[in-house]
């Protein structure tokens, strides 16, 4: 599988990818009434956002769409960069979002880059909890997801006791009980 466009967000003046959400995505382009298309292997979604926190509050502060002629959005045109392509480009949104929920953002590559970013390949990892667009919470993970780094690298070192699969699943399953309910990034859902 080709490696995802990851959605980012800026936060305390830091950039981070979106690993995981927990309920929905904060931004859906359905959500304002457009569809977009899945154009490339590495964008299945059709679509990538970037998120900004702004005085506690959640904003879409640029929309990567692919669609064939998609109208202004939050009253910003779309610049379309290659000239028969369908990509567009949405900059300096500021478009307000009223999302609820949670989001596992991480920065500091430690190893290789996955398919989609892996908390634990990470050495920052943070849960933002909103509620109507609004972080209630935050949570530095970085100290539990390098123990847990440990023991994901012993999985990766047995003697194949069971086959990738299993490590696979075990490795994934672990790699993400710092947390409950959330859903790795990108997703694959239109």
């Amino acid at each position: 599988m080709t490696r995802q466009a990851a959605d980012r967000l800026t936060w305390r003046d830091q950039e981070y990818l979106v690993a995981g959400v927990r309920s929905s995505d904060p931004f859906h382009p359905s959500s304002v009434d457009l569809q977009a298309q899945a154009a490339t292997t590495a964008n299945n979604r059709g679509y990538v956002c970037r998120y900004s926190v702004e005085d506690a509050a959640l904003y879409l502060s640029r929309l990567r769409l692919f669609h064939p002629d998609p109208p202004a959005l939050n009253g910003v045109a779309p610049r379309r960069p290659f000239p028969d392509g369908p990509l567009h480009l949405y900059e300096d949104l500021a478009l307000r979002l009223d999302f609820t929920g949670g989001l596992v953002v991480v920065d500091e590559l430690v190893g290789l880059p996955h398919v989609v970013p892996r908390p634990w390949g990470y050495a920052r990892v943070f849960e933002l909890v909103f509620e109507g667009g609004q972080l209630m919470a935050s949570t530095d993970f970085s100290g539990e997801v390098a123990a847990l780094r440990k023991q994901l690298t012993s999985l990766e070192q047995e003697d194949g006791a069971d086959d990738s699969a299993e490590r696979y699943r075990r490795q994934s399953a672990l790699g993400w009980s710092f947390v409950d309910g959330y859903e790795q990034r990108p997703g694959f859902r239109s």
